[in-house]
């Protein structure tokens, strides 16, 4: 292949950059690109453009997305993610006391709604914050 896209089903525990790295290696060139960073954490598509297609990356990422995600309630951490440290826990019985409805209240029915992008001082990256 001397351009075009690759779609990698990136597994956790590696960045987006490892994949770029080892593609770079595999396909003997630099231009390589992807369409998006998925924290190390994060499992699931990763569109790779390779030579002339890293120029058409940018429009990949215009499209709409999809995120799956886990909220665990009860804890917070530095990072805002299940990796961070915990800044603080409630109590067990506040959490038993939250009801499904109350959590869907938190969401349209696009489940967007309350989610909005922000930087946080520990990193350039956006992350969602979600406001329930």
């Amino acid at each position: 292949m001397s351009d075009g896209f690759l779609v990698i089903d990136k597994p956790g525990g590696i960045t987006s950059h490892d994949v770029v790295g080892k593609l770079r290696k595999v396909f003997g060139t630099r231009r390589v690109g992807h369409a998006g960073t998925l924290d190390p954490m994060a499992t699931g598509v990763l569109v790779i453009g390779i030579n002339n297609a890293t120029r058409f990356l940018q429009y990949i990422t215009e499209g709409k997305k999809r995120y799956i995600g886990t909220i665990r309630l009860g804890a917070s951490t530095v990072t805002d993610d299940r990796e961070g440290d915990i800044l603080s826990r409630a109590p067990k019985e506040k959490i038993s006391e939250i009801t499904d409805a109350q959590i869907a209240s938190g969401f349209s029915s696009d489940g967007w709604r309350n989610f909005s992008t922000t930087k946080f001082c520990f990193s350039d990256k956006n992350r969602w914050q979600a406001s329930l």
